[in-house]
C-alpha cells in the first residue's frame, strides 16, 4: 500500500512538473513583442516601402505575436545617428547606411570602392549576402556597435541628375558632384570633377541652390526626391548597384527573441530584400522611360565602353588601395577584394579593369 501510495506521490510530482514546464513553454510561445523602428527617410521612398513590408510580413507570420510602431523622416534623430540610435536602443531595430561610419565600421561600403561593378542589384545583393556569412569579421564590427543585421537593402546602379546637359565626360570637369562614401569622391576627381559627400535627402536642395551641379543617385531616387524639378538632365553612368542601407536590430533586443523568431525574421528579411532588388532592376527602364516621355529629364548622356574603359584607367587602383587600408587594421583585406572579384565575375560580370593588383 506504502508502495503504491509513493508511486502515485511520485507520478503526481512529475505531472506537476510537466504542466508547469508546459505552462511556461505556453506563456513563452505567446510573449507579445512591439518594437520600436526608426529611419531617417520618408516611408514613401522606395527602399524604405521594401522595410515596411518586411515589417509587415514580420508582424503577419509572426500571428501578431511581433508589431512595430515606426518612426520616420528623422523623427527620432537625423541619418548619420541611428547607428547609435538603434546601438543605445532609442530604437529597437532600425534603417542605417553603414558606409556613414569608416572609422567605426571600415569593411562596411567597400563596394564603392569598386568601380563599374555589376549593375544588377539582385546580383550584387545575393554577392553581399555570400561575403558577410564569409567573412565574421562583419559581424564582429556590428556586435561592437551593440547592433545585429537583419537585412540588407541594395540601390540600383547610379546614374544622375543633372543641372546642365551632359555631352561627354570632359564636361564633368569643374562640376560639383552630390555623391555618398569615402571612395565615390576618387572617382570624380580622375575626371576633373568635385567630389561632395552629403546625405541623399539633402541633394534636391543642394541642387537647386547650386550647391551641387549634379546629384549621383539610382533613376528611382531621381523619381521619388523629385530631382527633375531642379534637375532635368540624365547622366548615365551606370556606376554598378550597391548595398547602403541595412535593416539593423538592437543587439540585446534581438536576444530576446525565440531562435523561432530570430530564424523568421531572417527569412522574412532575405526574401524581401531579394524582391526588392529584382525589381529595381526591372523597373529602371519603366522610370527613365516615364521620365523623358513626361519630359520632367530633358536630355540624357551615357558614356560609350570606350569612355568608360578609359575613365577606369584613369582612376588610382582603388580596391587595391581600400586592401591595404584594411590590412593595416588587421582586417582581411586582401582576401575580401579577392572574394568579391570572384564572386561577382561569377555571376557573369565583366570588370573593365583588372582591380586589386598586387
Amino acid at each position: 500500500m506504502k508502495s503504491k501510495m509513493k508511486g502515485a506521490i511520485i507520478v503526481g510530482i512529475v505531472m506537476g512538473l510537466m504542466l508547469l514546464g508546459w505552462a511556461d513553454s505556453v506563456q513563452a510561445s505567446s510573449k507579445k513583442y512591439k518594437f520600436r523602428f526608426t529611419s531617417g527617410y520618408s516611408p514613401t521612398a522606395i527602399d524604405m516601402v521594401a522595410i515596411g513590408k518586411i515589417l509587415k510580413d514580420i508582424s503577419e507570420r509572426s500571428g501578431g505575436a511581433v508589431t512595430f510602431e515606426t518612426f520616420w523622416g528623422g523623427s527620432l534623430g537625423k541619418v548619420l545617428e541611428h547607428l547609435d540610435l538603434i546601438g543605445k536602443r532609442t530604437a529597437d531595430i532600425g534603417e542605417a547606411p553603414l558606409g556613414a561610419w569608416p572609422a567605426r565600421l571600415p569593411l562596411f561600403g567597400f563596394e564603392y570602392a569598386f568601380p563599374f561593378g555589376p549593375p544588377d542589384p539582385e546580383v550584387v545583393t545575393k554577392c553581399m549576402y555570400t561575403m558577410l556569412s564569409e567573412f565574421p569579421e562583419f559581424d564582429k564590427q556590428l556586435r561592437d556597435n551593440n547592433v545585429f543585421l537583419v537585412a540588407i537593402l541594395p540601390w540600383d546602379t547610379y546614374h544622375g541628375s543633372s543641372r546642365d546637359q551632359m555631352k561627354s565626360l570632359k564636361d564633368l570637369k569643374g562640376k560639383k558632384v552630390g555623391l555618398w562614401g569615402v571612395y565615390f569622391p576618387k572617382w570624380i576627381e580622375a575626371m576633373g570633377g568635385i567630389g561632395v559627400p552629403r546625405p541623399m535627402v539633402e541633394s534636391y536642395m543642394m541642387m537647386k541652390t547650386g550647391v551641387l551641379d549634379m546629384s549621383l543617385e539610382p533613376v528611382d531616387v531621381t523619381l521619388t526626391h523629385k530631382h527633375f524639378e531642379v534637375a532635368k538632365h540624365f547622366f548615365f553612368l551606370n556606376s554598378g548597384a550597391f548595398t547602403p542601407k541595412y535593416v539593423l536590430m538592437n543587439l540585446d533586443a534581438w536576444k530576446e527573441l525565440t531562435p523561432e523568431l530570430q530564424k523568421l525574421f531572417l527569412e522574412v528579411a532575405r526574401k524581401n530584400s531579394l524582391e526588392f532588388a529584382a525589381e529595381l532592376r526591372e523597373n529602371r527602364k519603366k522610370i527613365i522611360d516615364q521620365l523623358l516621355k513626361e519630359k520632367k529629364m530633358l536630355t540624357s548622356y551615357e558614356p560609350t565602353a570606350e569612355e568608360r574603359s578609359s575613365w577606369a584607367a584613369a582612376m588610382p587602383d582603388l580596391p587595391a588601395e581600400w586592401a591595404k587600408s584594411m590590412e593595416g587594421k588587421g582586417l582581411p583585406g586582401w582576401k575580401a577584394l579577392d572574394r568579391w572579384m570572384k564572386l561577382t565575375s561569377d555571376a557573369g560580370h565583366k570588370w573593365p579593369r583588372a582591380w586589386g593588383k598586387r
